[in-house]
């Protein structure tokens, strides 16, 4: 009778087997494999893998195994550079032939300390270089929070790095553009983008968008315009200004009131006025016209002529009050003889 029902359970054993489809060898270290969806935790898998558990904490302290999924490398050492990796293998051929790991994740060890579970995270893709395939460190991001794109050292939290003939360190776009630009590259195709080619820019409005700043690479601001005839000036506005306060370093023209400074007689100054339309020393309208005017400057300049006509005014009240004495004494002498 033991006989019987040993044969009979050996019989349903490998049925069940048979009906999972389950092959490989029974050693350990064989190979098991299964056609259909394998689900770990859930009866109805909806993937050819469907792994279900309890779900996770974000941050769990001291916890030596804390995933749902883990991929386990083991080493004689602990190596930066070298660790466990998650890969992703698509055909290499384009009639859907020869099937080559493409990319992967790896997580390694982010110092050679004893005792210390720092780690670092490598998305990789492949590359040719010299007839050989490579990784590529596409994004590295390390045990500080900080993310590396184009370095596998970043020393802030978002360092990009580019070599090589990549046209741009940074391009965020929404949509392909027909113009080319180098450097740094923001689009929006509804609210503006920023490029540099040389120089900075910054457009607003539209698809391309209309140029309103631009930052030249001898550091001058244009706002409202795109070039400027005198590269001598730093900011060049193409339109009115308007501000609540405005301060212009100044010497000022204190000099005015010192002893040794010679003032013009104002005939001379009448002369100089007849013939050039002008105060002196004061920039003519044309020039003002052409050349824009100092701010500073003509500031400095209208003060001394205000302080020039104050000394005028003193002067002439010094002349009036003279007059006016003379007068008293000429019309004492005169009602002394009458």
């Amino acid at each position: 009778m033991k006989k019987v029902l040993f044969v009979i359970l050996l019989i349903t054993s490998v049925s069940i087997v048979e009906g999972q489809q389950w092959y490989g060898s029974s050693d350990v270290n064989g190979n098991i494999n299964r056609y259909g969806n394998i689900g770990i935790g859930e009866n109805n898998p909806k993937g050819i893998l469907h792994a279900k558990s309890g779900s996770l904490l974000y941050n769990s302290i001291n916890t030596q195994y804390d995933a749902n999924i883990i991929i386990e490398a083991t080493n004689s050492s602990r190596t930066i550079g070298q660790g466990a990796a998650l890969g992703f293998v698509v055909p290499a051929n384009t009639d859907g032939t020869n099937p080559w790991q493409q990319g992967r994740i790896l997580v390694t060890p982010d110092n050679t300390s004893n005792y210390n579970a720092s780690g670092r995270i490598y998305i990789q893709t492949r590359y040719s270089k010299s007839g050989a395939w490579h990784w590529n460190n596409n994004i590295v991001l390390t045990s500080s929070g900080n993310v590396g794109i184009g370095t596998i050292n970043p020393n802030v939290p978002l360092e990009i790095s580019h070599t090589g003939n990549k046209t741009s360190a940074l391009w965020l776009n929404d949509e392909s553009d027909p113009s080319s630009t180098t450097g740094i590259y923001l689009r929006s195709t509804t609210e503006g983008r920023i490029s540099t080619a040389g120089v900075l820019t910054f457009y607003t409005g539209g698809d391309i968008g209309t140029e309103r700043i631009r930052l030249t690479s001898n550091g001058n601001l244009l706002i409202g315009k795109t070039s400027q005839q005198n590269s001598n000036y730093k900011l060049s506005v193409a339109g009115s200004i308007r501000a609540n306060e405005i301060k212009v370093n100044l010497d000022g023209a204190d000099f005015v009131f010192e002893p040794n400074y010679k003032l013009k007689p104002l005939n001379e100054v009448e002369s100089y006025i007849k013939e050039n339309k002008r105060l002196p020393e004061i920039a003519s309208a044309d020039e003002m016209s052409k050349e824009g005017a100092d701010l500073g400057e003509l500031n400095t300049k209208l003060l001394q002529k205000i302080e020039e006509l104050t000394l005028y005014m003193i002067g002439q009240n010094k002349r009036i009050e003279k007059l006016e004495k003379e007068n008293e004494l000429l019309k004492i002498k005169t009602n002394i003889y009458q």
